[in-house]
């Protein structure tokens, strides 16, 4: 009796796991990306800005060899956050992308590749992780004296993980766990820190109700004072509604605007500017910098 109950069980957990991964993938994999427009403030030069935030959601094949997008030669099927993060200081502007991609088969939420850059008006820095069968290997560009050519190594281990996943994993594309986790090449860059092991003292999850409405409410407290708080739907695809983040002098929010799924790289005649619209966001008017 107790065997054919422990096989019920199983059979009612497959069948549980076989309808996430079907909705799952019926989302994921419908030929479109997920766009979401944020207002977004950040304190920057001692001063809080104001600007906006698009995150943008979309799963390709991936060629982790060469370690780019293939259209031939797949290795592994990825989802892709690319997070632009863009806001004025005074008279120019920072504009700034990071570009996570994570494993979904085979190593279902393993960090593939992670880039960033950044471009405003006294230079450029681009900096990536990419990863080995043994390390993330981190390679950083910069205009700034001391911090250009840098080529550092880390060394991994079961479950490692980075802060440039956190986004993901609120998400269920990812999973995180307390303990050593990467610093975020976004707080690298903007603080002239360098890259560095950390650790992930907690996480803490709890669903609110309001007004009829539930969402889930992360938390990540991470040393040095670096910490995530994160707001999503309380159900699948648990989309992003707001976030705060604080590290050392640091300080981001973003609160969402809209959501559109869309196959953007299509959008691409002078007509379709109206689009941005529909995403919450306005067309840049001449003579912007």
């Amino acid at each position: 009796m107790k065997k054919l109950l422990l096989i019920s069980v199983l059979l009612w957990l497959a069948s549980v796991d076989a309808l996430i991964a079907n909705e799952f993938n019926a989302y994921w994999h419908d030929g479109t990306a997920e766009i979401s427009s944020y207002d977004y403030t950040i304190t920057r030069y001692g001063k809080k800005r104001q600007g906006n935030a698009v995150m943008i959601f979309v799963t390709e094949d991936f060629d982790a060899k060469a370690q780019t997008k293939t259209n031939s030669k797949r290795s592994h099927n990825v989802i892709k956050l690319n997070f632009i993060r863009d806001f004025p200081t005074g008279i120019y502007d920072y504009n700034m992308m990071t570009s996570t991609f994570v494993a979904l088969y085979p190593d279902f939420g393993r960090l593939i590749k992670s880039s960033f850059s950044l471009q405003e008006w006294c230079g450029n820095i681009y900096s990536e992780i990419t990863q080995d069968s043994k390390s993330w290997n981190f390679h950083s560009k910069s205009y700034f004296e001391g911090e250009n050519n840098i080529n550092k190594s880390f060394k991994l281990s079961e479950g490692s993980f980075t802060e440039d996943q956190i986004f993901m994993a609120v998400r269920e594309m990812s999973v995180a766990k307390e303990g050593p986790i990467l610093m975020s090449q976004f707080e690298s860059r903007m603080n002239h820190k360098d890259m560095s092991w950390r650790k992930l003292k907690s996480i803490h999850k709890k669903t609110v109700a309001q007004k009829g409405v539930s969402t889930l409410q992360y938390e990540f407290k991470i040393d040095n004072g670096v910490t995530y708080n994160i707001v999503t739907q309380a159900e699948f695809p648990y989309r992003i509604i707001r976030w705060k983040a604080t590290y050392d002098g640091l300080i981001e929010e973003g609160e969402l605007v809209k959501t559109k799924k869309l196959k953007y790289w299509e959008l691409k005649k002078p007509k379709d500017i109206s689009k941005l619209k529909e995403i919450g966001l306005k067309p840049r008017t001449l003579r912007t910098p």
